[in-house]
């Protein structure tokens, strides 16, 4: 029952979901496409839990950070993670109980707040050397194995991306890894959402150039990442503005080929790093071209999540906890053409053999916000109608501007 509408907030769906999933008894299992809907446009919490330590390079994490990611707009977020110093280098490769705990914390913050939440294998170097990966697969498969044997009765919304940007390996030696990846994740968790990548550093363009091989599986996604154009976007750039007609021609064009191959292979996408550094600024179209991302990505449905790290490509000052306004708003489109019709959802639900499910139509926003109390509702009993209006207006674009009436 997906609504086809760039405004489609992940408040909407998740409602949804949680109120049918009830109805028939827990068993609605969420497809890629699905999830790619429902993850929206994201955020990473960059250079944390993938740090050498976690406090290395970042603050360490804290749960006031999804509060903000929420309240900014945000629909998911993508959890990087290394495992090498808390892993054993020799067999069992037994992860250390004290740091699977603490992924285990965070990744729990993120999906409190029902976040679709990306967990990976990040930064772990050591399997991306062709001449050790053989010797080195077997401990990439026991992290894999304990962690999904750790996070098996997490909700749908925790994602698996197996490994972060390889790009040392041979094209057979990633395949293998996506396929021992895959098929650990399986045993522990028949129907959770895997992402693959490709070489190249998650490259879309090595994706579509049939090196690839697509594991035999139903619940998968393809992960990818583009900062392009690197000489404008790196921390020593070259290049010192954009937003030509030349380089929105370029960007549209890489992203229709790339949205092409998903459609023919049946992977939908996650463009789960893209960003530009503070050596651009918005006189340089750094805004343009965080804001050109979120439109072209939204256009084509796919889901995204914007490169955070708190330092070059800082979006979120955790420090101060203020954002880059300008990029924050971009990211999650605020005022853009997008956002200017308002939307009404009306879920009508029956509780019984026969349940009836009724979706509303887009209508004047405006005139029912004027006549609403602000507020969330809860999905209450099942015994009876139960209505639920959600209205977004072009003046409530956050979450907590989601106007909810219940009646009986």
């Amino acid at each position: 029952f997906w609504l086809k509408s760039p405004v489609f907030f992940h408040a909407i769906q998740s409602t949804a979901m949680r109120v049918l999933s009830t109805l028939m008894g827990g068993a609605v299992a969420i497809t890629p496409t699905d999830m790619q809907k429902k993850m929206g446009m994201g955020i990473n919490l960059g250079n944390t839990l993938e740090a050498p330590e976690e406090g290395d390079w970042a603050p360490a994490a804290q749960e006031t950070f999804f509060d903000a990611y929420k309240t900014q707009g945000f629909q998911n977020v993508r959890v990087p993670v290394r495992w090498d110093k808390h892993t054993g280098q020799s067999s069992p490769y037994a992860i250390d109980a004290k740091w699977m705990s603490r992924v285990e914390e965070v990744i729990g913050w993120s999906l409190k707040r029902e976040f679709p939440t990306v967990m990976n294998v990040h930064h772990d170097d050591w399997l991306d050397d062709p001449n050790a990966f053989d010797s080195q697969l077997p401990r990439f498969i026991a992290i894999w194995q304990q962690v999904g044997e750790h996070f098996k009765s997490a909700d749908d919304n925790l994602v698996f991306e197996c490994f972060n940007e390889p790009h040392l390996m041979t094209a057979d030696q990633l395949n293998r890894l996506n396929a021992a990846c895959v098929s650990t994740i399986r045993k522990s968790n028949p129907n959770r959402i895997i992402m693959i990548s490709g070489l190249s550093w998650d490259s879309p363009q090595w994706i579509q150039s049939g090196e690839l091989d697509i594991p035999k599986d139903d619940k998968l996604m393809v992960h990818i990442h583009s900062y392009d154009p690197w000489a404008y976007c790196n921390d020593n750039p070259t290049q010192h503005s954009w937003g030509s007609a030349a380089d929105r021609s370029a960007m549209t064009g890489w992203i229709a080929q790339m949205d092409a191959w998903s459609k023919r292979y049946g992977l939908p996408v996650y463009y789960g790093e893209f960003g530009v550094t503070h050596k651009q600024t918005p006189s340089t179209g750094r805004v343009a071209w965080y804001q050109a991302r979120q439109e072209a990505i939204t256009k084509v449905g796919w889901a995204g999540a914007a490169w955070d790290d708190c330092g070059d490509f800082k979006i979120f000052d955790r420090n101060t906890h203020t954002w880059d306004q300008a990029v924050a708003d971009a990211l999650v489109g605020k005022g853009s053409t997008a956002h200017r019709k308002g939307l009404v959802v009306a879920i009508g639900l029956k509780k019984g053999r026969n349940a009836d499910r009724t979706m509303g139509a887009s209508v004047s926003a405006s005139a029912v916000a004027r006549t609403r109390a602000l507020g969330m509702s809860a999905s209450g009993s099942l015994g009876s109608w139960r209505w639920s209006e959600m209205v977004v207006s072009e003046q409530s674009l956050q979450p907590r501007g989601f106007i909810v009436v219940v009646g009986v």
